[in-house]
Order: C-alpha cells, then structure tokens, then sequence
C-alpha cells in the first residue's frame, strides 16, 4: 500500500541540503559515511538511536550551527516516529490511507465542496464534517462513505447551509 499524503509529510530523514552540505566539512570516506548514516529512512526507535549515535560520532568534526540544525532534525523525526507508532497515530493513518483512495473522487463533487472526512481529534471514529445544500445531499454523502467501506464508526456534523 503506497503512503498517503499525511504520511509523505511525516519527517522521516534528515533533510537532503542538509546531508548534501556534508561536502562543506567532510571528504573521502567519512563523508560517504557520514551521508549513508544521515540518508537513512528512520522507521523504528532504533533507527533514531542509530541516529542520535552517527551525529555523536560527527559532533567533532562538524561546526557546532551545523550540528544544532542535525540535532533539530533528529528531534523533530523521533516526534514524529514516536507519534506514528502511538495507537492514535497509528488510527490517523490508517483513515488517511482510507480516505486517499477516493479523496480526488470526492473533492470533484462540487456538492461536498465544504465537506471534510478525517479521524476525529478524541475519539475513534470518522468524522465527516461541514455543509452541504440541500437535505438530499446528506443522503448521498453518507452512501457516498458507505460505499467506501470506512473502518471505523462514522460520526456526522453535517448540516444544511441555510
């Protein structure tokens, strides 16, 4: 299954101008090294440890500014591993990837323009959220989920613009 768009925007590696800028500090060897350690997709805590231990081992020979903004990058990729890993997370993504599979479909329908579908914020389920015309379009929105097959329960706060 291919990653949606909110896992594309989840931090999972050191940004590329930063591990190209390697070459400003580093040569040979060590900086071949340095750039296969620093490329490295981060997936599992343990590949933030591995992390955290390749920026230790490069502390001395990289600027201090240089190394802040590596550090920075680290901190933001564990949050972010952290938090795919968590329950919720975990919950979130899965209705991403749900709902990628249809979103260019349902963004085209001009009737669910001021529609939302996402997880909602406290609970397990799916919240399909906003305004839609006329009463009849609540009723094609929810056939419209419910042929999408949700994996959770679906909460509605959809009402008629006025």
């Amino acid at each position: 299954m291919s990653e949606s768009r909110l896992e594309q925007m989840l931090k999972d590696s050191i940004s590329d101008f930063l591990v190209d800028e390697l070459e400003d500090h580093l040569s040979g060897e060590k900086l071949e090294s340095a750039k296969q350690m620093l490329s490295k997709k981060i997936v599992t805590e343990d590949d933030i440890d591995e992390l955290k231990e390749s920026l230790e081992s490069l502390s001395d020979e990289l600027p201090e500014d240089f190394i802040d903004y590596l550090w920075e990058e680290v901190d933001e990729i564990e949050d972010d591993v952290e938090w795919a890993a968590s329950d919720k997370g975990k919950e979130i993504i899965s209705i991403n990837r749900w709902s990628d599979q249809f979103y260019d479909e349902f963004r085209s329908m001009d009737e669910f323009n001021e529609v939302m579908i996402g997880g909602h914020t406290e609970q397990s389920t799916i919240l399909v959220a906003g305004e839609v015309n006329q009463e009849s379009d609540i009723q094609k929105l929810k056939d419209y989920v419910a042929s999408k097959n949700p994996p959770l329960e679906v909460m509605w706060k959809v009402k008629v613009i006025k």
